[in-house]
């Protein structure tokens, strides 16, 4: 057993590289929002702020919902198609806890406030903190799936 934690591990470590440009999106947000927000704030289009800012928050609270994508599926799976599943969930995660900033991107390039950008990179940072996998979870994940199906305790 020893051997399959260390493949998962290489497994998740060959991730983590591959996602860690996703790390780079809060920044951008920093450098658009200082080079825009020199000049005076504007108003937004009427109603743009709220909703981009509710898009963002449902985009984390919807990542949070999805991490039970994989608990909630059928075990007793091959281990390379488990794999594949753990490393698109985990890639749709970072996609969740990135669209904050993407969202104000478009926020800032409007208004041109800082403020705004800085509640989207909160936003931003928190879903980092509440939906980047970590390798325990890949873990668990990959311990689920391809786990027979007498050894997967009924919920």
């Amino acid at each position: 057993m020893p051997d399959a934690e260390a493949s998962i591990r290489d497994a998740y470590l060959h991730w983590m590289r591959a996602s860690a440009p996703a790390f780079l999106a809060p920044f951008a947000l920093i450098v658009v929002s200082q080079a825009r927000a020199g000049g005076t704030a504007s108003a937004a289009p009427p109603g743009m702020r709220s909703a981009l800012t509710a898009l963002a928050i449902g985009s984390v609270l919807f990542g949070r919902s999805f991490t039970r994508r994989i608990p909630a599926s059928p075990s007793g799976i091959p281990a390379e198609r488990a794999r594949a599943l753990v490393r698109s969930t985990s890639w749709s995660l970072v996609g969740f806890a990135t669209a904050p900033s993407v969202l104000g991107l478009l926020l800032v390039l409007f208004t041109r406030s800082a403020g705004d950008a800085l509640v989207m990179l909160g936003l931003t940072l928190a879903g980092f903190v509440l939906l980047y996998p970590r390798a325990a979870q890949w873990q668990a994940w990959l311990g689920h799936l391809t786990a027979s199906a007498t050894e997967v305790p009924a919920s």
